[in-house]
């Protein structure tokens, strides 16, 4: 955590020092042991290749119907995976699932979705995570009659496709779905980590992203039209609260920024926050101290104390919360 300030908002900056540092904490024997003490069950939620996930049991309630936890990677849309393969040993993202599992009680589903070498275009993020959790519907939740808890979170590109789902008009049938309070899988909170909620191609953060940004989105003008912001907007903005039938349920958000995250993603995602709750939904903005764009999901499972105070407040806000 102590090397993290010297690189600042700097994300690609970062990145090395970062993997490094998080890599060697997780590699440390008595980790190892540990992270590979829990099983890793890999499974296919649909055709491609890529649509992969990796499920871990939880240990505190093994066979019972316990609540799930999805987490979905970052990578800007060009790396990462439920095995993230910049960091050696195969520990990243079994050091979070880890945590999930045994220290919050969660089972924890860590999904794999199409990059733009896999022919990613929008919204290809939003129709994998729609896939995961029928997934997770016909898989787990079905198995027993009581309702299983949904917690999804996030990460960076991973956090635009969860946003992008939750706002897209494309898969309100399934929002609606696991927001019905009586469903069988019901989605309990959202949870944006590190997500730029509006890019703007002109802002000196996003515009070296620029040209991944347009194999995603085809057009500049996309890239702002279908931010997550804006779908939101456009979806909540003209559905009443007021009752009647175009009433739509608003899933709980918790939208999660780092101390040195870059300024234009800080801004959006407390943008995104103040008009979720003008729009009568519920949502959260919280910072973390110490932390840089690419630590929080790294430092889980690490064993360091320091490192993994933000998910034990995770966890207690969680438990705290009444749906």
């Amino acid at each position: 955590m102590d090397k993290l300030p010297a690189f600042g908002r700097d994300v690609v900056g970062s990145a090395s020092v970062t993997f490094q540092a998080f890599g060697d904490l997780l590699r440390r024997p008595e980790r190892l042991t540990l992270l590979n003490s829990i099983p890793r069950e890999v499974h296919c939620y649909g055709a491609h290749e890529r649509q992969t996930l990796d499920f871990y049991r939880s240990s505190s309630s093994p066979g019972q119907a316990g609540p799930i936890f999805v987490f979905l990677h970052g990578g800007a849309n060009i790396s990462g995976g439920s095995i993230a393969p910049e960091i050696p040993g195969e520990v990243v993202y079994k050091g979070l699932a880890y945590f999930l599992t045994q220290d919050m009680g969660y089972d924890a589903v860590i999904m794999n979705y199409r990059l733009l070498q896999h022919g990613a275009v929008f919204n290809s993020g939003g129709q994998d995570l729609d896939l995961v959790i029928r997934w997770i519907e016909e898989n787990l939740s079905t198995k027993s009659d009581k309702q299983r808890e949904l917690i999804i979170m996030g990460n960076s590109a991973g956090g635009s496709h969860l946003a992008s789902w939750l706002f897209d008009e494309l898969f309100t049938s399934s929002t609606q779905r696991v927001t019905e309070p009586s469903a069988k899988l019901y989605l309990k909170k959202a949870i944006v980590l590190s997500a730029t909620m509006l890019a703007d191609p002109d802002n000196t953060f996003v515009a070296p992203m620029v040209p991944n940004l347009l194999r995603y989105y085809t057009t500049r003008e996309n890239i702002v039209h279908n931010a997550p912001l804006n779908l939101m907007r456009r979806k909540y903005g003209n559905h009443s609260q007021d009752g009647g039938e175009t009433t739509l349920r608003r899933p709980k958000l918790l939208l999660i920024a780092t101390e040195y995250d870059p300024v234009l993603l800080i801004e959006t995602e407390k943008q995104l926050t103040t008009e979720w709750k003008e729009l009568g939904g519920q949502a959260e903005y919280w910072e973390l101290p110490g932390h840089n764009h690419l630590s929080p999901p790294l430092a889980l499972g690490t064993g360091d104390k320091a490192a993994e105070a933000w998910g034990f407040e995770l966890a207690k806000r969680l438990s705290e919360d009444q749906s």
